[in-house]
């Protein structure tokens, strides 16, 4: 048995979609004795859920998107391995509606099941407007469920060979045999556009589907024995592959749609690709498709005027250069709108939002608060606080940055760390690269931490006598005892995560977080244009050392390799060293008064 379902997987930040269809040899089990059809569905639901945890086994899946019809969903929605999307299309409920009966008790059971997959969705998404107003009319939807639509797309065809021009005039009619495509409806009309036009002729394309609108004729077979005089010029291919598709649609002069309804259809983007004018009804997403009518690519009907759609075939038959104009402007509309990659990308948005939503259901209860001693201008440390702040700010988390102290040009993005005493049951990002004044809100804060380690520059850079030397060597101190108070250990890297292992009493999770470089935006900051005019037109070798002016930067060592340079390769260079040197002042003098410099 062969699941139709589709499970698409995300690896960011690149979104990668996976169809993957699971084919199981099983027994149809039996689940409710007083609803026996209802067996194929659940027994379809029970493996596409196995499936899933076959699958999961070797990848973890963020999404996870799953077909409305006969609730193919509901075993793994009860179980919920990943956050699950509905995909709608035509339902239980409008099927019966277009037949005009009613529901008989296992149909009503099977609509509760659609019902209830509905209502464990994490969010829904339509190919159409139409059938989110559809499902919404005949289905019980939470009211704050996210919905998107992502209409449906093609890729382009190929380039195709030129249609030979012919007497004869043929209409194509795509798809199941059946009384919701509207066979029945077509059957009305035909004879007599047969009788009016003896160039027109007729070839349907499709399984036929009687059986399921209660004959016990087949549609072919009906037409051949009513009316055996068309016999030769009405042609039923049945179901054919998708290269002979193609060729029947190059073949035909116009595609009619005459379907009661589609959620959206994918006939009319196959018959716009094809550069051939429509005739179709106006109702589902044919109205969101050919919003213009024929300046999109279609006639458009009011549904059941039987008359009215005779009529715009014989349009067609009748202007050749209305045709063209028409099959013309659906091409265009088709390139415009409804590529695949367009479809692609309006899906994976939808499901990057579902996923940011789960993230912050996820989110344990209280605010997230980031922590820092004091955020400067311009060094790397409270370049990441920031970029953080942006990140959390998406998620709904607070964007300021408790900090002791905070250089001017960037203390709007800071506010007093006695905030946190308002919220005790918040989560703090606790950024630590020398000794802070800013440890008694640990034991104060009952939420989860993490610490942002940075690492502690060496003592040993720094004069035993300084102020700093001995700030680092508290700060050392103060590690060992606040190490254990953490729930998550943060690092630039993995050798930073790996330096705080001999301050910890037992393990802990840990996540590297490399710096993010924002090339884009690097490239468009503001720069002095008359300094790279003089650079440019000295033509002189010129050397770059970007970073703060700081002991453990060692630009020491590096005057020392550019005074070697300069003095026996290249007279006719230059060493520019970039960073602020807030930190050390008698280090600057010191590189100053070389006698190398």
């Amino acid at each position: 048995m062969s699941s139709p379902s589709a499970l698409k997987t995300k690896m960011y930040p690149n979104m990668a979609f996976g169809f993957i269809g699971l084919t199981f040899i099983i027994k149809k089990n039996s689940f409710l004795p007083k609803y026996p059809e209802l067996d194929t569905s659940l027994t379809k639901s029970q493996a596409l859920y196995e499936g899933i945890n076959l699958i999961t086994k070797q990848n973890n899946l963020d999404i996870i998107d799953i077909p409305l019809w006969a609730g193919q969903g509901i075993v793994a929605q009860q179980n919920r391995p990943s956050p699950i999307v509905i995909w709608l299309q035509t339902t239980t409920a409008q099927v019966i509606n277009i037949q005009g009966r009613t529901p008989c008790n296992a149909e009503l059971a099977q609509i509760e099941l659609e019902n209830l997959s509905l209502q464990l969705a994490n969010g829904v998404l339509g190919d159409s407007q139409s059938i989110i107003d559809e499902v919404k009319k005949d289905y019980r939807l939470k009211p704050d469920i996210p919905i998107g639509i992502a209409h449906l797309g093609l890729s382009s065809l190929q380039p195709q060979p030129k249609k030979t021009k012919h007497k004869n005039i043929t209409a194509l009619i795509v798809g199941r045999l059946e009384k919701r495509k509207g066979t029945h409806l077509l059957y009305q009309i035909i004879p007599q556009l047969l009788t009016n036009h003896p160039e027109l002729c007729f070839r349907f394309i499709g399984r036929d589907n009687s059986q399921s609108d209660g004959y016990t004729i087949s549609y072919p077979e009906y037409f051949r024995k009513e009316f055996p005089q068309f016999e030769e010029r009405v042609f039923f291919d049945g179901y054919v592959s998708e290269q002979e598709i193609q060729q029947k649609y190059n073949q035909a002069d116009f595609v009619l749609i005459p379907s009661l309804y589609e959620s959206f259809g994918l006939v009319y983007l196959e018959a716009m690709r094809a550069k051939l004018p429509i005739v179709t009804f106006k109702s589902g997403a044919a109205v969101e498709i050919f919003r213009q009518d024929e300046q999109d690519g279609a006639l458009l009907v009011e549904q059941g005027d039987l008359d009215g759609y005779a009529r715009a075939i014989e349009r067609l038959i009748n202007e050749p250069a209305l045709r063209e104009t028409i099959a013309q402007a659906g091409a265009e509309r088709f390139e415009a709108e409804f590529g695949a990659k367009k479809m692609a990308q309006t899906t994976a948005e939808f499901y990057e939002s579902i996923i940011r939503q789960e993230k912050k259901r996820n989110l344990p209860d209280g605010q997230v608060y980031q922590v820092m001693e004091a955020l400067d201008y311009g060094d790397a440390v409270s370049t990441i606080t920031i970029q953080n702040a942006e990140i959390l700010k998406e998620l709904n988390q607070p964007a300021e940055i408790l900090a002791r102290y905070a250089h001017g040009a960037v203390q709007h993005y800071t506010s007093p760390r006695h905030k946190v005493l308002t919220n005790p049951q918040a989560h703090l990002i606790f950024h630590y690269w020398h000794y802070s004044n800013s440890t008694w809100m640990l034991p104060i804060t009952q939420g989860r931490k993490a610490l942002y380690y940075h690492n502690i520059t060496p003592a040993k850079f720094f004069d035993p006598a300084s102020k700093t030397h001995a700030m680092i060597k508290k700060g050392y101190q103060q590690l060992a005892k606040i190490a254990d108070q953490f729930d998550l250990l943060i690092g630039d890297s993995l050798y930073n995560i790996q330096q705080l292992t001999p301050y910890l009493s037992s393990p802990r999770p840990g996540l590297v977080i490399h710096p993010v470089i924002d090339v884009d935006k690097l490239l468009a900051a503001s720069y002095d244009l008359s300094l790279q005019t003089e650079l440019q037109w000295r033509k002189h070798t010129n050397i770059l050392f970007a970073g703060r002016i700081a002991r453990n930067k060692r630009q020491d060592q590096i005057m020392r390799a550019f005074d070697y340079y300069y003095r026996n390769i290249n007279r006719d260079a230059y060493l520019w060293l970039v960073g602020n040197d807030n930190g050390d002042k008698a280090y600057r003098a010191e590189l100053e008064n070389c006698a190398y410099l």
